[in-house]
């Protein structure tokens, strides 16, 4: 017994005519829609901070002074491979708030040269420069990280319109000092005046 061939074509449209166009347009549809959130999630990536403090969200301070940035920044962070994920995170969400920011990693010890320039002698140190004016924050105490407190001080340098000032202390007839960490130490107050310039 022969078996009667099948036109798929006529089949297709009897079956498209019989049960309407609705479920093609659906499937577009759908199509369309995952594309876009694909879109969305991959490229403006929308940040939800969930933990109980914000730890994972710029503070207000950091955010004000991003809205006023209206010039190009070029922040070099020179980290080793090992040490740059955390810091990464820190700056890629001020590059992210604000354009106008850029955000390079040198590693120091594969690219001596570039650190040779912006006089960086060890892993750890971050340039902040416009234009016209630079500042950086050196490395940090080890066993400590760089903060977004430093980041955002380093910032409000750039935008001051101040010159640095110098400071003397005196010393030799029992003044504190300022490098010591201790109690009756002066090093905060050191660190305070670095930070208004």
């Amino acid at each position: 017994m022969q078996r009667k061939r099948t036109n798929i074509t006529k089949v297709t449209i009897a079956k498209i005519l019989k049960h309407g166009i609705s479920p093609i347009i659906f499937t577009f549809a759908l199509f369309i829609s995952l594309i876009i959130i694909n879109y969305i999630a991959a490229v403006k990536s929308p940040n939800f901070d969930v933990t109980k403090n914000k730890t994972n969200t710029l503070s207000k301070e950091s955010l004000n002074l991003l809205d006023q940035i209206n010039f190009d920044v070029k922040i070099k962070a020179f980290y080793t491979d090992a040490y740059r994920r955390r810091i990464r995170s820190l700056l890629d969400k001020y590059e992210t708030t604000n354009n106008r920011i850029e955000v390079q990693f040198i590693d120091p010890l594969k690219n001596p040269v570039a650190a040779s320039e912006y006089e960086v002698t060890q892993p750890g140190s971050i340039i902040f420069e416009t234009a016209n004016k630079q500042t950086r924050i050196n490395p940090p105490i080890p066993g400590q990280n760089h903060g977004e407190r430093e980041i955002t001080i380093a910032l409000f340098r750039l935008m001051s319109d101040q010159a640095a000032k110098t400071i003397y202390f005196t010393t030799g007839h029992g003044e504190y000092s300022i490098t010591s960490t201790k109690p009756i130490g002066l090093n905060i107050i050191k660190d305070r005046l670095i930070e208004q310039n």
